[in-house]
């Protein structure tokens, strides 16, 4: 149970941060171009 719980929390960190580095990867070109 414990495990599993790590998992989804663990899941949803590394979702939120490639989103993040996807928006700021995504501003920075706009930005650029």
């Amino acid at each position: 149970m414990v495990f599993t719980t790590a998992i989804t929390l663990f899941s949803g960190v590394i979702a939120g941060v490639a989103a993040y580095l996807v928006g700021w990867v995504l501003k920075n070109i706009a930005g650029v171009e």
